[in-house]
């Protein structure tokens, strides 16, 4: 998402306009919240239609590449998380800080 901003600036300034659909892709699997939302339009007019309507969607707490994300991993004391299994990540309350 990082590199789609600088490249393209703030999606309510372009709503998507410049976008190929790979890029809408992406934005789609940023904003996407689970099975929920269904399949991924396969046309590049329905992914940037999708888009717009999770424009306004919050982002996720937490991505892959943005390094303003940290707090979170700021609260753990460090290798205190234990995985449970590749779906879920347990905490013991005493990771918290």
């Amino acid at each position: 998402m990082k590199e789609l901003r600088e490249q393209f600036g703030d999606e309510k300034d372009h709503f998507f306009a410049n976008f190929n659909k790979e890029q809408c892709g992406k934005y789609l699997q940023y904003k996407k919240k689970g099975k929920e939302d269904g399949k991924m339009p396969e046309d590049l007019a329905g992914r940037v239609a999708r888009c717009i309507l999770w424009m306004d969607r919050p982002s996720p707490t937490a991505s892959f590449d943005d390094d303003d994300d940290i707090l979170p991993t700021l609260m753990l004391k460090p290798k205190m998380i234990i995985p449970t299994n590749l779906r879920r990540m347990t905490m013991p309350e005493s990771c918290l800080v």
